[in-house]
């Protein structure tokens, strides 16, 4: 079981959301509470060096059509949420979708790198390469500015991903991006405890509440 105690979670608050439902806020940048009628799950921040925040990332997740794979979880706490609770939201058929938002400004060239050394150990060169050029792509810029929104929508076995706006973009059709992406996240070694962190607990105090 991963050091739960040990995370520092980000601080939520409630606020309007830009694309619709009450959302919230991740270290100051704030998050529709839902996407394309996907919901809010939760996150956290991706930071360098123990100190550097890079972006804050949240996941949303088609909630109905996951009720029954997830419904083994519902009422455990945050802190109990078993390897199995974050395999099924890596491998589970349904929508879900992975939004980034930048504390600052960051080269196109080291973001899509970055990605590419998370995903390195966890997808074959052929597939790594696709996903380096539609992330690369996707952005159409040589940088992304502090504020800019990146997405990552899966959906079946494959990805699309966007910026600005969820929609269009690029697609990367292989069924082991989405969950090895996923497992970037909310694996063993996930690259933003926080993230994985603050996943486990909005989906324990948020979702499924009568």
């Amino acid at each position: 079981m991963w050091a739960f105690a040990c995370v520092s979670l980000a601080l939520y608050g409630q606020l309007l959301g830009g694309d619709g439902g009450v959302g919230t806020t991740i270290d100051g940048i704030a998050f529709p509470g839902e996407l394309s009628g996907q919901a809010f799950v939760g996150g956290g921040t991706r930071s360098k060096y123990g100190a550097v925040k890079v972006y804050a990332v949240g996941l949303y997740i088609d909630a109905a059509r996951a009720t029954s794979s997830l419904k083994p979880f519902v009422g455990v706490p945050a802190a109990k949420l078993p390897t199995g609770f974050f395999k099924t939201l890596q491998t589970g058929k349904f929508g879900k979708t992975l939004l980034l938002q930048f504390h600052r400004s960051v080269a196109s060239e080291t973001v899509a790198g970055a990605m590419r050394d998370s995903l390195a150990s966890r997808l074959g060169a052929a597939t790594l390469d696709k996903f380096r050029e539609a992330l690369l792509a996707a952005l159409a810029s040589s940088s992304v500015a502090k504020g800019d929104r990146i997405y990552f929508a899966c959906r079946g076995d494959a990805m699309t991903i966007s910026a600005g706006k969820l929609g269009g973009g690029q697609s990367v059709r292989d069924r082991t991006v989405c969950p090895a992406f996923l497992d970037v996240y909310v694996g063993a070694k996930p690259i933003s405890p926080a993230a994985k962190a603050g996943i486990a607990a909005g989906f324990a105090g948020n979702l499924y509440k009568s």
